[in-house]
């Protein structure tokens, strides 16, 4: 038998918001630095965050480094060191690309040991707790660079900038088993004048997405595209994205079910941009200019989940020192929040560089390199709540058949009625009576991602609740969009409303 309740609402706004301080991750005299290449330098899974970078913190010799958190970035374990030898000599303009799946933690990198800058892969098991040995992925003459790594179930998909044959070329390999055993090398692209030789990828399910910089066009640099409906094994022809007088470059990619979203930077404004594809990558929606300051804005990072599309970037509006900037759509694209200044630097202090951003369950994950203690270090921070209308494990929490999230009016203007009905708590829990003293509760997000209130409900409560907001000073929150999220023991649901004026 269940319990139904009615709630009236009347919105009213909180006045913090969600992202959290910085945090600095890394501690010592040396450079750390991220990925340039659009690779990921994190990457989340549930609670548990992975980020890599390179230093010289020995003796000036760059290696590969790693850290985790394992409870969403709150506590972060110690450095490890992924090197595999003392005079290992890592190129530093290719730091590595980290991917996650389950438990499993895979890294790649360029390297010299051997005399020839080659494409090195390392995986984890255990969330990272034990490492396993390297792996060669590239054995040529020319020089590998720059790779980006991506992964869906069992297979793991490699691509990077290659030399062999006089010219930048773009490579793919995969491995099916998990980063066991590894296909061999498959050039993607052919320009007769080369590439950027920095891909970037992203896979969902059975579908492989790369983006890229080319100057086969007249000298001039655009970005391009190709896909994979089958999991690398075929791959589809060169799609030209950009068609610009200006120089298109630092190109960044993320997908969410059919929606390819990718964004990058144009010289002409020296502004980020951004376009979609709908339809899993077969067409593409116009340019869609997403900064419009008066500075400098380069090396977006772009995640997406659900209707959700997050962008990093650094930006040089304040005109003495970089900041790190972010802006969501709630969307798919289709509108933009405006921009969020992350970071604030002491004027003279050294800048961010090489953000990159990740998102798991409801939380939103940037990483960067930061100058502020006038030597670069790697520093992270998160919102919790930014990712609106994501469950945090929607896989472990499946919706009771007997809930019933009721919304009414929507859209409505100033009060909204909220009826819910929860299954019997014993059917769930029969010690929920004697260890929990709540029921539920309901929190309000708006579109920015700022929890606007955050209601609990006693378990012996039956009549209806009525808050009409009279123990905030605020005032009414502006028209827009809004989600309204109910908590319980064993399941979640969040519903979207419209808030009109």
């Amino acid at each position: 038998m269940g319990r139904c309740f009615l709630i009236v609402i009347l919105l009213v706004p909180t006045l913090f918001a969600q992202w959290e301080p910085d945090r600095r991750l890394t501690y010592n005299d040396s450079t750390s630095w991220l990925c340039e290449n659009n690779g990921r330098a994190i990457a989340v899974v549930d609670s548990y965050i992975h980020v890599v970078w390179d230093d010289n913190r020995a003796n000036g010799v760059w290696r590969i480094y790693y850290k985790r958190s394992t409870n969403n970035g709150i506590t972060w374990d110690s450095d490890v060191d992924l090197s595999s030898n003392s005079d290992t000599f890592y190129f530093p303009l290719s730091v590595p690309s980290v991917a996650a799946s389950g438990s499993i933690v895979y890294v790649v990198w360029a390297d010299n040991r051997n005399g020839n800058y080659e494409i090195y892969f390392k995986r984890a098991i255990n969330n990272g707790g034990i490492w396993l040995i390297d792996t060669r992925l590239t054995n040529d003459t020319s020089r590998s660079y720059y790779p980006s790594v991506a992964v869906s179930g069992n297979v793991v998909h490699v691509v990077w900038g290659d030399e062999r044959g006089g010219r930048w070329q773009i490579y793919y390999k995969r491995s099916t088993d998990n980063g066991t055993n590894w296909g061999g090398d498959i050039q993607l692209t052919n320009s007769p004048a080369g590439t950027g030789a920095r891909p970037a990828i992203t896979v969902s399910d059975n579908n492989v997405h790369v983006v890229w910089v080319d100057y086969r066009d007249s000298g001039n640099w655009e970005i391009y595209y190709k896909r994979s409906t089958n999991s690398g094994t075929s791959w589809g022809e060169d799609i030209r994205l950009t068609n610009s007088e200006a120089i298109d470059c630092n190109p960044c990619i993320a997908v969410s079910g059919e929606i390819v979203h990718v964004a990058w930077t144009r010289s002409t404004e020296d502004e980020i941009y951004y376009k979609r594809s709908i339809d899993n990558g077969t067409t593409w929606g116009p340019d869609i200019r997403l900064t419009n300051a008066p500075s400098w804005s380069s090396f977006p990072s772009i995640a997406a989940s659900g209707s959700n599309v997050h962008v990093a970037w650094v930006d040089l509006r304040g005109g003495i020192t970089w900041e790190l900037y972010y802006k969501r759509s709630i969307d798919n694209g289709t509108n933009w929040a405006t921009d969020t200044q992350l970071t604030y630097h002491p004027a003279g202090g050294g800048g961010v560089w090489a953000p990159s951003v990740a998102i798991t369950g409801s939380a939103v994950h940037v990483v960067w390199v930061d100058g502020r203690d006038y030597n670069y270090e790697i520093y992270y921070k998160r919102n919790p709540t930014g990712n609106i209308g994501i469950e945090e494990d929607e896989s472990q929490n499946p919706k009771a058949e007997s809930q019933k999230l009721t919304i009414t009016p929507n859209p409505f203007r100033n009060t909204v009625s909220i009826k819910f009905q929860i299954p019997d708590q014993s059917a769930i829990n029969s010690n929920l009576a004697t260890c929990y003293s709540l029921l539920a509760t309901l929190k309000i997000y708006d579109a920015t991602g700022r929890l606007v209130r955050c209601l609990t409900l006693d378990a012996q409560r039956l009549t209806p609740v009525v808050w009409d907001g009279t123990d905030d000073l605020s005032c009414k929150l502006p028209a827009g969009v809004y989600f309204i999220r109910l908590e319980s023991d064993g399941f979640k649901e969040t519903e979207k409303v419209i808030l009109l004026r």
